[in-house]
């Protein structure tokens, strides 16, 4: 078969010798309970039942009939947990990787450009080159072009390649005038002589069964098992499917030898015993919340995610690679893995030393009335939960008498408390009681954009009535965020608050900071006018 060809047809070692070589840690991978009998049941036999995950009891198979008497079941593919397959070093050694050589090529290409249009080696000129390099370089890599591509085609990235090459080369003409636009041109015509001689390498390399990433595909219906065959029979594709997640069983059509690894809400737990393998979602026979779930609790793996569009025949051209008429969208980064986000501390750091220094004066002024309101005890901490649901000690001006340990951390609204007296009720008002959170900021324990934090117990309590809420705490908590700037402020809809903190995290960028930002400044001016 196609499975046995990959396996062993590129180190020469037979079939057996393959899957006895996985068999070994899939053992370790199951999970507590009887221990199955993984062993073959003889030289010449194939796995025996009981390899199962995801459904106790039960053959992993998709119901293949044997081929053969005696019961035997056909040989299944490798499995994750397992080790990779025969003549597969580790993780750090069997990940092809592409983005070195598309750089490398990228950078021939820039370096040939340059020379083409040499010159006197003036300041302007020098400079100017060096700004079209580097922003080249950037605008490739925020899009995508260094990521591992299911489809190696330059037909496919050439329009691409072109506009942004244009757009670097009209930013670097500010500098060193028309000759870097003609430059990036060039730059283009070199790139893609070099990506087409560079792919036609790397799918021939591809073919090699060790040079494939791993994939699990996330639904065994007809869309993923279909998609399975497709990616076996096509390994310039650079993927090789090792296996299923899926909850129902009904969902399995027969014909196909791959194992069922486990159900999807298993499948970041795969990923992190596995993390080589990507991972294509497929149609699978799960409801779109626990599809959500499993998917978010992949966001801190580096495990590449690909979707079968559900209208995949009539899915549109935008971002998508098509395999033999299957097309694959590839989820972006989570927002904490993309190289902006380490920039979005650095502005964190930055706006809140400056805001903390330009508001010190209403600062001193907000801490000389609580004292005279109150006494001493001018700042309040309460502890609440952050990223990774960690706890802090979060910092407020004292805006009430100061109550029990137990009803700080449990009462929910303090609205209509007749110990807010009228400098609290004005520092609530006007949110001023939470400048010293800048303090927080600097120490890195929030951010100054994100989903507000909260504390401990409410946490608990909303992490078991409403979907996704804890799925909050994926990225730092912030000052401000989404659902304030949209009015779910103090007793107001969690439902709401955790869908749009989700909302903000999934589509993030430095945009959109910017602009949460300027909104909570118009939005505090116009309290202040009225």
């Amino acid at each position: 078969m196609l499975w046995e060809k990959r396996l062993t047809g590129q180190t020469g070692l037979s079939r057996d010798h393959a899957l006895d070589t996985n068999l070994e840690s899939v053992q370790a991978a199951t999970p507590a309970g009887p221990t199955p009998d993984l062993r073959l049941p003889d030289r010449g036999g194939s796995v025996t039942e009981a390899l199962d995950t995801g459904f106790p009891g039960q053959r992993p198979s998709l119901d293949t009939p044997a081929s053969g008497g005696g019961g035997d079941e056909p040989p299944r593919g490798p499995r994750v947990g397992a080790t990779p397959p025969v003549g597969t070093p580790r993780r750090r050694a069997t990940r092809l990787r592409i983005a070195r050589w598309v750089v490398a090529v990228d950078l021939f290409a820039l370096a040939a450009a340059c020379l083409v249009f040499d010159g006197p080696a003036e300041t302007k000129r020098l400079l100017s080159m060096c700004v079209l390099v580097a922003l080249v370089l950037t605008l490739n890599a925020t899009g995508s072009h260094y990521r591992d591509p299911v489809r190696l085609s330059l037909l496919d990235q050439l329009p691409d390649l072109l506009g942004r090459a244009l757009v670097a080369g009209a930013v670097a003409s500010l500098i060193g005038g028309r000759t870097a636009v003609w430059t990036a041109l060039v730059f283009v015509a070199f790139v893609s002589v070099g990506r087409v001689v560079g792919y036609a390498f790397l799918r021939r390399v591809r073919r090699s069964a060790s040079r494939s990433r791993p994939t699990i595909i996330v639904g065994a219906g007809p869309v993923g098992t279909t998609l399975a065959t497709t990616l076996v029979e096509h390994p310039e594709c650079g993927r090789l499917p090792v296996g299923f997640v899926e909850d129902d069983r009904s969902h399995r059509t027969t014909g196909h030898d791959l194992a069922v690894l486990g159900r999807v809400s298993s499948l970041p737990d795969l990923l992190v015993e596995r993390p080589e393998c990507d991972v294509i979602v497929a149609d699978p026979a799960v409801e779109e919340q626990q599809l959500i779930s499993a998917i978010r609790g992949c966001d801190s793996l580096p495990s590449e995610i690909f979707v079968v569009p559900r209208l995949h025949g009539m899915s549109g051209t935008h971002d998508r690679q098509d395999v033999w008429g299957y097309p694959l969208t590839r989820l972006p980064r989570a927002a904490h893995r993309s190289l902006s986000w380490r920039l979005k501390r650095v502005v964190d750091v930055v706006v809140a030393v400056g805001c903390a220094l330009l508001l010190a004066p209403v600062m001193i002024v907000c801490a000389l009335f609580v004292y005279l309101e109150g006494g001493p005890g001018i700042l309040f901490k309460q502890e609440r939960v952050g990223r990774g649901s960690q706890t802090f000690a979060i910092l407020k001006f004292r805006s009430m008498a100061p109550s029990s340990g137990l009803e700080s951390a449990q009462r929910w609204s303090i609205q209509g408390d007749p110990r807010l007296g009228p400098v609290g009720r004005v520092l609530r008002t006007l949110s001023l009681d939470e400048l010293p959170q800048f303090w927080n900021v600097i120490r890195g324990d929030m951010s100054m954009v994100g989903p507000r934090p909260e504390r401990p117990y409410f946490v608990q309590e909303f992490s078991r009535r409403f979907d996704h809420y804890d799925a909050r705490h994926r990225v730092p908590t912030g000052l401000t965020g989404l659902a304030q700037i949209s009015g779910l402020r103090g007793n107001t809809d969690v439902s709401e608050r955790a869908r749009l903190d989700n909302h903000y995290i999934d589509t993030w960028s430095l945009w959109g900071d910017v602009k949460i930002i300027l909104r909570i400044a118009g939005s505090f001016m116009a309290r202040n006018d009225q």
